[in-house]
């Protein structure tokens, strides 16, 4: 039997995992077209 506060627990580690792997992707794409988009000045 879990608790609330366990469960609560999980899904606030799910949530922030989601966000932190979202984040890095996006930041590795913009530094992407900011690289490129220095290149090609």
């Amino acid at each position: 039997m879990i608790s609330t506060l366990q469960m609560v627990g999980l899904v606030v580690t799910g949530v922030l995992t989601v966000v932190a792997f979202w984040l890095l992707h996006n930041l590795r794409k913009d530094s992407k077209d900011f690289y490129d988009f220095n290149n090609k000045k």
